[in-house]
């Protein structure tokens, strides 16, 4: 069962990157969006505690990445999220809605005014807004202490 789910893995990015990489101006320019794009595939699957998370995360430790895993765990909601670090690079993968609290932050829809950037969401009064859970969960996120590079 874990051999199969880690060939259609391996099948599924290959052919996302493989598709992706024909975009690219050169050679070298391609193997990089390639490189890229499925190390961000690795690090999404990732950031789940499931058997190909867990796989994945090995897999990334393995070729080198230190990883940090943080929960942040207030009343509303847990932010999940892992940093992975290789030399100068640094990813960041985020996990969705995976828990009953997500959840619950999730249907918060409400809107308030949020201080980064949120695109188009600004109204008459020029203030920009997401919906309250979105909101909730990235203050809760951004606030979580980072830990020094290895």
């Amino acid at each position: 069962m874990f051999t199969s789910c880690y060939k259609a893995v391996f099948t599924c990015l290959f052919c996302v990157t493989t598709a992706f990489s024909v975009f690219a101006d050169s050679p070298r320019a391609a193997y990089e969006q390639a490189r890229q794009e499925a190390l961000c595939a690795w690090m999404a699957m990732a950031s789940y505690g499931d058997r190909p998370g867990l796989a994945a995360r090995q897999e990334l430790v393995r070729r080198g990445w230190h990883i940090d895993s943080q929960v942040q765990k207030d009343d509303k909601s847990e932010a999940k999220f892992h940093l992975a670090r290789k030399g100068d690079d640094t990813l960041l993968a985020v996990t969705g809605t995976a828990s009953l609290a997500d959840i619950k932050s999730d249907l918060n829809l409400h809107s308030v005014a949020y201080g980064g950037t949120a695109g188009k969401t600004a109204r008459k009064d020029g203030v920009r807004r997401v919906h309250a859970g979105f909101d909730h969960y990235t203050t809760t996120l951004l606030a979580a202490p980072m830990a020094a590079r290895p």
